[in-house]
């Protein structure tokens, strides 16, 4: 199947009750940091001098163009965000993700040599080859931080995910250059689509879970990549220590199939062991997996996948346990219909999506994610707490119906491309377009307003 090259779009990981940093572009995506007001409201913007505006800017240190996923780091003080700046090549850094204000310049840039230039590949480090090397990025679509503030950044059309060692701790503005590299044998110089356990193909999103163990959206490939702690020391037993993948999602049952790359619907149905374009990938605090199966229209979960096998809690296999956006009942694996009401299809709902990408979890359990036909962020109260919720109504956690909606004042059955042009509806921190581009990223605060209390954590 031939996988459509769209913009990379993405939520980045939250922290529960506090700020939520947006990122829009045919996307949105949420990262949270201390601070609440209750709304549902951004507060404040990078990329543009406003919410009024949403031009595409002459490039410098405060301008974005197709913004996407983004990640902070958590363990660092300030906490630390990191921006993907698609469109302009680059990932923009913040040092102190908590403080922005309207239009801020950025206080890093990686991937280019300064902050004016914007083309793909435009390295200039000895041993580049046109420009492609440790220093160059394409398209870039997803990032994601470790434990100890290293950064790896999903170079999307040089099929290859980068890690850079702790990048503000390099007292450096520009002309970082990358330590490692995912999907190309280990070269800087080369770009090829590859199909094995050692080769990426347009990956998309990245995440990092508490171990250090890697997990790419390899999404050329239909499958995610998983990397036993990659920047460890080499060990064969385990697998850790290098850039050669350790076990794969959505190529069948095994977890050892590096060489197919079938897109499940082909067969004329999904299932639960495959999927078609995956575009990201979430970890929660307990190793369960989260992915943005975007083909199929819908999230697949999995029950701590790198735990030992138990036949009970369905862990320690590559088999999804749940799946968000086809229906109330969590256990529809053969359908991928698109809820947007359009040309037949069902309409939005509580419990559908259609071409979803981004994804986030918070520390409480909740799930983020982008459903970017209909325009907006869906909330989900921690889905894996105990008692079962109540399918189909939204406000309760333990099941897969979406509970708060973003971006739709509220209405879980519409589906408005809100601050676009010809919409009719101005551009503010209220309203949400993810099926156009609009470079901008904000922060909002709060993104639970009425208080709730946290439910119970189940497998």
């Amino acid at each position: 199947m031939s996988i459509p090259q769209r913009s990379p779009r993405g939520i980045s990981s939250l922290r529960l009750g506090t700020i939520a940093f947006v990122s829009v572009v045919a996307v949105f995506m949420v990262t949270a940091l201390p601070a609440a007001t209750g709304d549902y409201i951004a507060d404040a913007v990078l990329g543009q001098i406003d919410f009024a505006h949403n031009g595409i800017n002459n490039t410098n240190a405060a301008s974005l163009n197709s913004p996407s996923q983004m990640a902070v780091d958590l363990n660092s003080s300030p906490e630390h965000l990191y921006v993907v700046d698609g469109s302009n090549n680059r990932i923009l850094g913040w040092n102190n993700a908590s403080s922005f204000t309207n239009g801020q310049n950025a206080d890093i840039e990686i991937g280019q040599p300064d902050f004016e230039t914007t083309r793909c590949n435009s390295g200039t480090a000895l041993g580049d080859v046109a420009g492609l090397g440790a220093d160059s990025l394409c398209l870039p679509g997803g990032v994601a931080v470790d434990s100890a503030g290293d950064l790896y950044v999903a170079d999307t059309s040089n099929n290859r995910v980068l890690e850079y060692n702790q990048p503000f701790a390099q007292a450096i503005a520009f002309g970082f250059a990358a330590n490692a590299v995912f999907g190309q044998g280990g070269s800087f110089t080369q770009s090829a689509c590859a199909q094995t356990a050692a080769g990426l193909c347009f990956p998309q999103g990245v995440a990092a879970d508490a171990s250090d163990n890697l997990y790419v959206a390899d999404a050329g490939n239909n499958r995610v990549l998983e990397f036993n702690q990659p920047l460890a020391v080499f060990d064969a037993v385990t697998g850790a220590g290098d850039t050669i993948a350790d076990l794969v999602f959505g190529q069948g049952a095994t977890g050892t199939d590096f060489i197919d790359r079938v897109c499940v619907i082909n067969g004329g149905s999904a299932s639960a062991v495959g999927m078609c374009n995956p575009l990201s990938v979430a970890v929660d605090g307990s190793g369960n997996v989260y992915v943005g199966d975007d083909g199929d229209h819908r999230v697949l979960e999995f029950n701590q996948p790198l735990a030992a096998a138990n036949i009970l809690t369905g862990a320690g296999d590559v088999t999804a346990d749940r799946v968000f956006g086809q229906g109330s009942t969590g256990a529809d694996f053969t359908d991928f219909f698109c809820y947007d009401g359009a040309g037949g299809d069902p309409a939005p709902s509580a419990d559908g999506l259609c071409n979803l990408s981004g994804l986030a979890l918070d520390s409480g359990g909740d799930l983020f994610v982008t459903d970017i036909n209909n325009s907006r962020v869906l909330e989900y109260l921690n889905p894996l707490a105990s008692g079962g919720g109540s399918p189909g109504t939204p406000g309760s956690a333990g099941d897969v119906t979406a509970d708060v909606v973003f971006g739709q004042n509220g209405s879980f059955i519409a589906g408005v491309c809100g601050g676009a042009a010809g919409s009719g509806i101005a551009p503010s921190g209220a309203v949400l377009c993810l099926r156009t581009a609009s470079p901008w990223t904000v922060r909002a605060t709060s993104l639970s307003p009425t208080p709730r209390t946290a439910a119970s954590s189940s497998t």
